[in-house]
């Protein structure tokens, strides 16, 4: 049980040491780049810390599970040039219980990354783009694109046109309303207001076109068959990122009732579910590399090989975000791809690490 609490908390600390270093040159290199838009505003060092390390929060979320790999490769070179890895073989330990120390620490760190895309990470969102606003008088442009207003929304075979929305008497002035059948359009509805009551929705002084006929009717009161509630039709902005995981379910299932396309929010609430899991099969896939017993072994090598590795999983990763984006494949399998792509190079790397072992 020494042996397994010792190697990992090596592990452990190769990892943090690893998100610790990658956080800070990346967070630097933001703070560079961004200096002439914080000099014109004026912003004070308080600011500038406060800044960087909201940004800190976001980027330690993203690569934790980078950091396992290289803190993995780190942690098992260091092991192995001093001897300890060949010790522990000479002594009749077995290698399982060494992977154990290595499968638990990326498992915690899995659970840590999940508690941090859970609280951590939306409350730091939060508090940069209210700070952001405050001291640079801008807003991040994510979120611009998440909270863009929207004035036109489909339900079944009606698009609606709403630009004044005023939810809290949920009310809508002056709507206009296209009934679309088979392809056509059918009937165009103008009104004063769409209010909502315990029967449903109604229209006020609505004007009816019917198309087909080319009359126009006008009618007081016209109930409007419109299965959703004005929360569902209206709420359907808001920024993925500065939710919890139930929230961002919800708001895609409005976006989705109320006409919209969801993919972002959709490759979102699954990046919540498959992000922290993609640290633990990076441990496993690297594990036999990290845990081989040869002492001649050099951590610059392996830092190289961790690198390069890690270029091809964001490479991956932002290439199935994109695929999910554009509509080309599922928006699940935009989150999901790159844990199946490390699943699958699962056995590659054990049939591998067995063939080096027979050389």
């Amino acid at each position: 049980m020494r042996l397994v609490r010792y190697i990992a908390l090596i592990y452990a600390g190769a990892t943090c040491l690893t998100i610790i270093g990658l956080v800070v040159i990346v967070v630097g290199a933001s703070l560079v780049e961004g200096s002439g838009t914080m000099m014109r505003a004026n912003a004070g060092a308080g600011t500038v810390l406060e800044l960087a390390g909201y940004r800190a929060a976001g980027f330690a979320y993203q690569i934790m599970p980078a950091a396992v790999l290289l803190g993995a490769m780190i942690a098992g070179t260091t092991l192995a040039r001093r001897g300890e890895l060949l010790g522990a073989q000479a002594s009749g330990i077995g290698p399982s219980r060494i992977w154990v120390a290595f499968v638990g620490g990326a498992l915690v760190f899995t659970v840590l990354t999940a508690l941090a895309g859970e609280y951590l990470v939306p409350w730091s969102v939060v508090r940069l783009e209210r700070e952001q606003i405050a001291a640079l008088g801008r807003s991040d442009t994510q979120s611009n694109f998440y909270n863009r207003p929207v004035q036109w929304f489909r339900k079944g075979d009606l698009i609606l046109y709403l630009p004044e929305v005023d939810l809290k008497n949920q009310r809508f002035n002056r709507p206009v309303i296209y009934r679309i059948a088979d392809a056509q359009l059918r009937e165009v509805i103008e009104a004063e207001a769409l209010v909502y009551e315990t029967g449903g929705f109604r229209l006020l002084e609505a004007r009816v076109l019917d198309v087909g006929t080319s009359t126009f009717t006008h009618t007081p009161d016209l109930p409007l068959a419109l299965d959703t509630t004005p929360t569902a039709l209206a709420d359907v902005t808001g920024d993925p990122r500065q939710m919890r995981i139930l929230q961002v379910a919800a708001l895609a299932r409005r976006r989705a009732d109320a006409g919209f396309d969801a993919t972002p929010h959709a490759v979102e609430l699954h990046g919540r579910l498959s992000h922290p899991l993609n640290a633990i099969w990076l441990a496993l896939v690297c594990a036999p590399w990290a845990l081989h017993v040869d002492r001649r072994r050099s951590l610059a090598v392996n830092l190289g090989i961790g690198v390069i590795a890690i270029a091809v999983l964001l490479t991956l990763m932002y290439t199935f975000r994109m695929l999910a984006l554009g509509h080309q494949i599922a928006a699940p399998l935009g989150a999901w791809g790159l844990s199946l792509a490390i699943l699958a190079a699962m056995p590659v790397s054990f049939w591998s690490y067995r063939k080096l072992r027979a050389a």
